[in-house]
């Protein structure tokens, strides 16, 4: 758990020298400290540990418990140097890339559109619902990714495989575009509450557009040739006046 706690200062001295190697290194501490304490303790691990480093903040627990790992591993006359380097550096631009499609371009949009959606409801509770869902997602992925790093330390790709985190952004993807489609008629239902069948309308009318969009990726269909569609479909709504309050 001291990893954990240390791991959420991996930021707090970014520079543009060696990026996260400090907070890396700080996170390191505590096996800095029982390294030096053996008969035969390693005088570079600090600096090995200070170099430049940089990946997603939320993901670096994966690659600290790995660290770990291999560290006493090497400790005891097992592995080398280098394989504790090439570690770092092959997996800090793949979960840099992951971590920021899955945190930034997934679950955060994700849970700020369900936020907006509770405000339409509630505003109150809009707000706590957010920080207190994003927060807890967000320290679950620090502290399983120190405990599963350490677990596979230079497996850690295999396990990557087999959570396949790919798919898991691309339906987190699908479901926010399906509640950015159902914010306009739970909008619309707030503007006309009078008329409980539009909002009824417009949600299958939704669902069908997403049912057909996913099938029509499923067959190949370009990009381009479903967002001409989409156009098509929102100027007929316009032209018989579903859009017109």
């Amino acid at each position: 758990m001291q990893a954990v706690g240390r791991s959420l200062f991996i930021q707090s001295a970014w520079n543009y020298e060696n990026f996260q190697g400090v907070g890396f290194g700080y996170a390191l501490v505590p096996l800095m400290k029982e390294t030096a304490s053996q008969d035969a303790p390693d005088p570079d691990l600090a600096a090995r540990h200070l170099k430049s480093f940089n990946t997603n903040p939320y993901m670096v627990g994966m690659i600290l418990g790995g660290v770990l790992r291999l560290e006493e591993r090497l400790a005891s006359g097992q592995g080398s140097v280098e394989d504790v380097e090439n570690f770092k550096s092959s997996l800090m631009g793949a979960f840099g890339a992951l971590g920021d499609s899955f945190v930034w371009g997934g679950l955060r949009p994700l849970l700020g559109l369900l936020a907006v959606m509770l405000a339409v409801l509630s505003g109150a509770v809009a707000p706590l619902v957010f920080l207190v869902c994003y927060n807890g997602i967000v320290l679950w992925l620090r502290i399983a990714g120190v405990r599963n790093g350490y677990a596979y330390g230079a497996e850690l790709i295999q396990y990557l495989k087999t959570i396949n985190l790919q798919r898991k952004i691309y339906r987190m993807n699908g479901l926010t575009l399906f509640m950015i489609g159902a914010l306009l008629p739970l909008w619309a239902l707030q503007v006309r509450p009078e008329v409980p069948v539009f909002f009824a309308g417009l949600l299958a009318l939704l669902v069908m557009v997403i049912y057909l969009l996913w099938k029509a990726e499923r067959k190949g269909v370009p990009m381009l040739l479903q967002a001409a569609a989409l156009l098509l479909v929102a100027q007929l709504l316009a032209q018989t006046g579903w859009f017109s309050f």
